[in-house]
């Protein structure tokens, strides 16, 4: 099918990348910390590490490199299609197509977002009208199929493009929507409406503090 386009302007964003940090620049120099930098420097690290000693390192960072391999190419064939490009899809993808073809109006398609207000930048993959609603879609690969009580910074992270979608353009979405693809071909979809996003957003007010003292402590310890 084709997609409809109906992207919204918003302020492009350079990126500076080191290790364990990236960070987005407003063209007056801001410079914003991303979403998945939080969330990553403030996680529990306690069940990783449990899991890295479980399998062993090298299982671990074999394990770690496929996945991230998998998600990058399935984010991609995501894109593509959205952007209605002729590809040859992975069975992974072809899994997830009948989802997306709920999808009638792109609005975003991997745009980089940020919120004066929270201080921090990301790049959401999709912002559409899916279902006659306009909807935060955040996509996910996954081994095997998630807890909805496993996903808590996932709901933070969609909550976060949730609000500055907002702030950057006064469209308020109805819903954020993830997405999850198992190796298996299982498809989850996890939805949080306008009033539940609130609660995420206070949630990633607190981890926005946790990470700003552990900056300072790094800094200055």
């Amino acid at each position: 099918m084709k997609f409809k386009h109906d992207f919204v302007e918003v302020p492009k964003l350079k990126q500076l990348t080191y290790p364990g940090v990236r960070y987005y620049i407003d063209k007056n120099g801001g410079k914003f910390p991303s979403i998945t930098t939080v969330l990553g420097n403030t996680k529990d690290m306690s069940k990783l590490i449990e899991w890295k000693q479980r399998v062993g390192e090298e299982e671990a960072a074999r394990i770690s490199k496929q996945a991230t391999t998998h998600g990058t190419k399935f984010h991609k064939e995501c894109e593509r299609y959205l952007l209605n490009e002729d590809f040859e899809p992975s069975l992974l993808f072809r899994a997830v197509r009948p989802t997306l073809d709920r999808i009638r109006s792109v609005k975003c398609l991997e745009t980089t977002l940020y919120s004066t207000y929270l201080g921090v930048a990301g790049t959401v993959d999709c912002i559409a009208e899916m279902d006659g609603d306009i909807s935060v879609i955040d996509f996910k690969t996954s081994r095997k199929t998630k807890k909805e009580e496993w996903i808590e910074d996932y709901f933070i992270q969609a909550a976060f493009y949730f609000y500055a979608f907002y702030e950057r353009t006064n469209i308020l979405p109805a819903n954020t929507k993830i997405i999850i693809t198992t190796n298996e071909g299982k498809i989850q979809e996890f939805t949080q409406s306008a009033r539940n996003n609130k609660y995420w957003v206070e949630r990633l007010k607190t981890r926005i503090s946790l990470y700003q003292s552990k900056r300072q402590e790094s800094q200055y310890g």
